[in-house]
């Protein structure tokens, strides 16, 4: 059985992050836990977690400065094999203005270095990845279950006419397992 890992302010478990974040205000106001600005992280946008480095890039930046992923993010990567890494790739546009192309050499250029692509489907979806990295140990297998559990959840309950994914993430907090979920009253 997975542990459950409750994200709150208190929770031991900090977010340190690059103090160029600190501009990122559409992403950084969706944290919810404490971020420790940390002028030594110069690899990487945020270190969560024992060994979690996040890189973060967004569709409309990525589509403007196409080189900043190879001669910015992959040299990087290569140097700091001690972590996982990952780039949380934020799709901050319309759907009908994705060119799936982008996000298939993307994917490719990640998986020739071992990185893992998260894409976020919103700042706020983001923002949750970040936070459950920052409250889970560097177990690979355990980050996995743990991820791939929850958002299976998430997206489980977003299929409910009514719930999107924030409504469901919030569920998922408060009450913790689905099973909760289904046999709380209408007015919890």
């Amino acid at each position: 059985m997975n542990k459950r890992y409750p994200i709150n302010k208190q929770t031991k478990y900090d977010i340190k992050a690059n103090p160029i974040q600190k501009k990122n205000y559409k992403l950084i106001s969706f944290i919810r836990k404490r971020i420790e600005y940390d002028s030594r992280i110069k690899q990487g946008d945020f270190i969560v977690g024992n060994m979690n480095k996040i890189f973060y890039l967004t569709y409309k930046y990525h589509s403007t400065n196409i080189k900043y992923l190879e001669e910015c993010i992959l040299p990087l990567i290569e140097e700091s094999n001690e972590y996982l890494n990952i780039v949380l790739f934020v799709i901050d546009c319309q759907k009908n203005e994705i060119k799936e192309e982008i996000i298939q050499d993307i994917n490719i250029k990640l998986f020739n270095k071992k990185c893992t692509l998260i894409i976020a489907q919103s700042y706020s979806d983001a923002a949750h990845y970040i936070e459950e990295f920052s409250v889970i140990e560097n177990n690979q297998n355990e980050l996995t279950n743990q991820i791939n559990e929850r958002t299976q959840i998430i997206n489980a309950l977003s299929m409910i006419k009514g719930i999107n994914s924030q409504n469901a993430y919030d569920l998922l907090m408060k009450f913790n397992t689905i099973k909760r979920i289904g046999v709380v009253d209408k007015e919890e």
